[in-house]
């Protein structure tokens, strides 16, 4: 099935964003103007999700394809978010949202080559509820806490009771126990491991405030009274869109084969590109 992508977006992203932010580029030796083709392709990407999106939504139904189809969107919002972060100057946010976005792409890539994988997805929800339940119930039995903060013993136990009624279902429905899949097994079920030690655990220093998020080594001299030490240069803010780019691209391919649908053949001259400009960026 063939699709007409056609530009949904009337201006570009990047033109909504406040002047006075353009500083914050200039201070990272750069400017919009400079990195422009960047940013148009990187819209040309998120522009052509809405097509492919609402083919899905024709030719396929059920609550997998409905997944699917919700973590290619959350793809493309992410890039959304990277270009305007990016763009005023704010890379390690865009870093941030690159990360997440990298959570949705290997959830999807694992769904689309392994339909059971429904089932720990939707389990998910319930575990993570099950776990703050058992916190609370925790917090309660400590000396002095404020029961005014947490839910009753009472409302706990029906809490857990309808939890455990759900996840027992899902596992009847499976099969099989179900547990907890960290990002880690998301992305070796989706066969993208690669990606997750070369970019996603990477970029998770960003979210940790670790000292090489800091531009710090652990072997450096630090004068900890003043805190004076030169840090080194960051990397390119067109790198962070670039990554992402590439991510939602990949995300696109990965989703239009699941739902037997043909990648816009404009996304395969913005695909070359990408990955020319990427390389240029990071001086490869």
């Amino acid at each position: 099935m063939t699709i007409n992508s056609k530009p949904v977006l009337t201006s570009s992203i990047i033109d909504q964003v406040p002047m006075s932010l353009a500083r914050y580029w200039t201070q990272i030796g750069g400017t919009y103007q400079k990195q422009r083709r960047v940013f148009d392709l990187a819209e040309s990407a998120i522009s052509a999700v809405f097509g492919i999106n609402q083919a899905a939504r024709r030719s396929e139904h059920g609550l997998l394809p409905a997944v699917r189809v919700e973590l290619l969107r959350r793809i493309q919002a992410g890039l959304e978010s990277v270009v305007l972060l990016a763009s005023a100057g704010m890379v390690r946010e865009a870093r941030i949202q690159y990360r997440s976005m990298l959570e949705a792409l290997f959830k999807l890539s694992a769904l689309c080559l392994d339909a059971d994988l429904l089932y720990p997805f939707l389990a998910q929800e319930l575990i993570d509820a099950r776990r703050v339940l058992d916190d609370f119930k925790k917090l309660r039995a400590k000396a002095g806490a404020n029961e005014n903060e947490t839910p009753t013993e009472s409302q706990i136990l029906e809490y857990v009771t309808r939890i455990d009624s759900e996840l027992s279902g899902l596992e009847i429905a499976a099969g099989r126990k179900l547990g907890e899949l960290t990002p880690w097994k998301w992305a070796k079920e989706g066969g993208l491991e690669e990606i997750f030690w070369a970019e996603y655990a990477r970029i998770s220093q960003a979210v940790h405030h670790s000292l090489a998020d800091f531009g710090w080594r652990s072997t450096d001299v630090v004068d900890f009274k003043t805190g004076a030490r030169t840090l080194p240069g960051s990397l390119p803010p067109e790198s962070v869109v670039l990554s992402a780019t590439k991510a939602l691209l990949l995300g696109i391919r990965t989703g239009c084969k699941a739902f037997s649908l043909d990648v816009p053949s404009e996304l395969v001259t913005v695909d070359r590109e990408v990955l020319s400009l990427y390389a240029k960026a990071m001086g490869v």
